[in-house]
């Protein structure tokens, strides 16, 4: 685990190497999961300390980096440290490792199964992972299940007004479905959201991000949804993944290039 000690907010801040979001479907909806990886940026001056080196055969170490390409977690955290210490540019790319959609009426008891599998073997095996899990529908329950098996979900409570708030006592994030969506969309129209059309619901995810659309209620409030007979689970999924990853490094961000910008002076 990496942390960052921010001294404007007075807290440790915890520093995330994947994002995983969890949307958990109804019995008219798919569950979904979207891991999203934030690589780590060396420097030519930077690369010869991590020990060890490189894959034979590979090019140095050198600009946005891969988790994959550190031979352990002790390059990880090394590379984590130098961006925290010296700084990166800002704004790195944010990787979409895997995408799942399952299959209607899948057990949430086999949903949590196969995510807890999947902490445990690599690339996320080993790594720090913040776990978003959508809490509508079974989402107290879901938590439980995943206790049971060693793994911590941080639940995050959709709705349509327009705060943001975080409730301490069940560690729940309670945000606007706008600026999840919001957070998503953004990344990829800047081109910092990269999703590999290798991956096998790539084409399902770009056109959820599309089809979204808000209105606004007669109450009030904000009506963020795929268009009708659309699903948005993969969506919503990556969403929760890519607003936590900003939201908790907004502060880190500003932090980091600062120090970029003073080293180089």
């Amino acid at each position: 685990m990496t942390r960052f000690y921010h001294e404007d907010l007075g807290e440790w801040v915890v520093y995330h190497d994947f994002y995983l979001g969890l949307d958990l479907g109804k019995a008219a909806d798919h569950s979904a999961v979207s891991v999203v990886e934030e690589p780590v940026w060396l420097d030519s001056d930077w690369s010869w300390t991590l020990d060890g080196g490189v894959t034979p055969g590979e090019e140095p170490l050198h600009g946005w980096v891969s988790v994959d390409r550190l031979r352990n977690v002790h390059q990880l955290a090394e590379a984590r440290r130098i961006n925290l210490t010296h700084g990166r540019p800002s704004g790195p790319p944010l990787r979409v490792r895997h995408l799942k959609r399952y299959e209607l009426r899948t057990p949430y008891r086999d949903v949590v199964g196969e995510v807890a599998e999947m902490l445990r073997r690599p690339p996320l095996a080993r790594t720090d992972v913040a776990l978003l899990m959508d809490k509508g529908n079974a989402g107290t329950a879901v938590s439980e299940m995943f206790a049971h098996v060693g793994v911590r979900a941080i639940p995050v409570l959709i709705h349509g007004g327009h705060q943001t708030a975080y409730d301490r006592s069940d560690g729940t994030y309670k945000v606007p479905k706008r600026d999840l969506v919001e957070a998503a969309q953004v990344a990829l129209q800047n081109r910092r959201l990269e999703i590999s059309s290798a991956l096998p619901d790539a084409r399902i995810l770009i056109q959820e991000l599309k089809d979204f659309r808000g209105t606004v209620s007669e109450a009030g409030n904000d009506r963020y949804e795929a268009r009708e007979r659309e699903h948005d689970d993969l969506v919503l999924s990556l969403s929760m993944a890519v607003w936590f990853r900003e939201y908790r490094t907004r502060n880190i961000e500003t932090t980091m290039a600062r120090r970029r910008g003073v080293a180089a002076m």
